[in-house]
């Protein structure tokens, strides 16, 4: 089996999001934030050591490079809008029984802030992403 890169540019990330929040009018915030989420990461610091990857609206960060199909010891920050509630789910997978994996719901406007708490919690980045300015 060929294996193939998984993980796309920050900047392809933002603009499909960017794309996206026009399709549906209860997608827009959750979809823009997660846009604007991913222009953060692609100018900051920590934008060349973690690596994301969309997969439909959720988006997937690791601390490698990944290929598919993935190895199952990767640890994973899933990051999942929900348009029913306008909210973002923030779930770490570092294990596969769900009722021990981290997970946080939080606003689409909090979703910098809740990104920059994962960082420092688990160890991932001290320096917080700053909020891209176009």
């Amino acid at each position: 089996m060929t294996e193939r890169a998984m993980h796309r540019p920050w900047s392809e990330l933002a603009e499909s999001y960017e794309q996206s929040a026009t399709y549906r009018e209860e997608w827009s915030s959750s979809h823009c934030a997660l846009a604007k989420l991913c222009h953060a990461i692609g100018n900051s610091a920590v934008g060349d050591g973690l690596f994301g990857y969309k997969s439909h609206h959720t988006l997937r960060i690791a601390q490698q490079r990944t290929s598919y199909p993935p190895h199952p010891s990767i640890q994973w920050l899933v990051i999942k809008p929900d348009a029913k509630s306008n909210s973002i789910e923030f779930r770490f997978e570092d294990t596969k029984r769900l009722a021990d994996q981290w997970a946080r719901i939080e606003l689409p406007e909090r979703t910098l802030v809740r990104f920059n708490g994962f960082l420092r919690h688990v160890g991932w980045a001290n320096d917080p992403v700053l909020e891209h300015k176009p």
